[in-house]
């Protein structure tokens, strides 16, 4: 395999592993002082970018279940995301092990056996279900993405127009399976931090912000290998579609975040409110209302006007701002259920920027091993002419 030009230097790489030595580093820390940091720190950037490589398959799919010509071009960038999908199953694996007891309530047999609604939903929060829920899930995910991302990419030796076929029947399985098992994860791994709550729109509160994520993520590393000189064949067109995305999907994070908030504040149940309560607590409420403000109201402004969508500064802007929005949204889904202030120091920063490491040096290696431009997708053609 000859090697091929991606985002990163090989000194570049080189500062990504040092960064991922700093987030184990971290880790390490946070079991010796703080364990219940350590491992909420792991849970939230585990999520971020094990949700970035499965919302990058979804748009994938949505693709080729449409039989969308124009991002044939930028295919590449979804397939390579979907690289971290092991690295993020193995912290799955090892948080379901080690570090259950200390996040999650129910995982402790002595609290748990004394509270009537913990009982009432123990025959789905329970350790064995977490983990047999959890390898199912991160198994069928596995064998569909990996099936997608090899179809096409064995479409560039031969040119077999059925591989995109296969991947237009698998993309339709995919995406009903996804609905399925996202929905379960989503009440397991982050619900759940808070049993005696609920919320029947959190899977689809959740989807909204982890896709919205992954097409910030993938505008912004199409950018990035403009930059490189990757990819000069994308148009304004390209970047104008993905930028209404971004500015679509951004404003349904924005129904669902206020959809949920609306309905619960009116009805004023205590086991409804009990979320809402910690997160009006000192130190937080700041944090929870400028959450609409970086992933909904500032990306409105900088993505409203039609010729913004195709201006890569503004573009660039925007994505920045959506994915450090993510990181917010998800840190105030986490963190008010471990911590009774909010709290971010080396533990929680050098931990994410160690799996951020590991997801773009993921991408990295993913992105070199297939030609940039899939030379032999029959929608190539209309891809290069949008």
């Amino acid at each position: 395999m000859s090697e091929r030009e991606g985002i990163f230097r090989p000194d570049q790489r080189t500062v990504l592993r040092l960064c991922i030595a700093a987030g184990l580093a971290a880790f390490a820390v946070g079991l010796w002082r703080a364990p219940h940091r350590a491992w909420a720190g792991l849970l939230l950037g585990n999520f971020y970018f094990l949700s970035l490589a499965l919302a990058g398959a979804v748009f994938l799919a949505v693709q080729y279940a449409a039989g969308a010509g124009w991002f044939a071009l930028l295919k590449r960038i979804p397939e390579a995301m979907t690289a971290y999908l092991p690295v993020g199953a193995g912290l799955v694996g090892l948080l379901g092990l080690c570090g259950l007891r200390d996040l999650y309530v129910w995982a402790n047999p002595a609290t748990a056996s004394n509270d009537p609604i913990l009982l009432a939903k123990a025959a789905f929060l329970n350790v064995p279900g977490y983990l047999l829920t959890a390898a199912v899930c991160l198994l069928l995910w596995h064998f569909l993405i990996r099936g997608l991302v090899a179809n096409s990419q064995a479409q560039d030796d031969n040119g077999d127009l059925a591989y995109t076929a296969k991947n237009a029947r698998l993309s339709c399985i995919f995406l009903v399976v996804f609905a399925l098992t996202f929905s379960l994860v989503s009440m397991q791994w982050l619900m759940s931090l808070e049993p005696h709550w609920y919320s029947t729109i959190y899977p689809w509160y959740l989807f909204g912000g982890i896709f919205v994520n992954a097409v910030a993520v993938m505008t912004l590393l199409l950018l990035l290998l403009r930059h490189r000189g990757l990819l000069p064949e994308v148009r304004a067109g390209h970047l104008h579609d993905l930028g209404e995305y971004l500015f679509a999907f951004s404003a349904l994070w924005a129904y669902l975040w206020f959809s949920q908030y609306l309905l619960i504040w009116y009805s004023n149940i205590p086991e409804e409110t009990v979320h809402y309560a910690a997160r009006f607590g000192p130190g937080w409420n700041i944090l929870f209302w400028a959450n609409p403000v970086v992933n909904f109201i500032v990306p409105f402004i900088l993505l409203l006007e039609e010729r913004s969508k195709k201006d890569e500064r503004r573009l660039l802007a925007a994505t920045l701002v959506l994915i450090a929005g993510h990181w917010l949204d998800l840190y105030l889904l986490v963190f008010p259920a471990i911590l009774p202030r909010p709290l971010l120091g080396f533990i929680e920063l050098g931990m994410f920027l160690g799996l951020a490491a590991a997801f773009l040096l993921r991408f990295d290696q993913a992105f070199r091993r297939a030609p940039p431009i899939p030379s032999r997708d029959p929608f190539l053609g209309e891809s290069l002419h949008h």
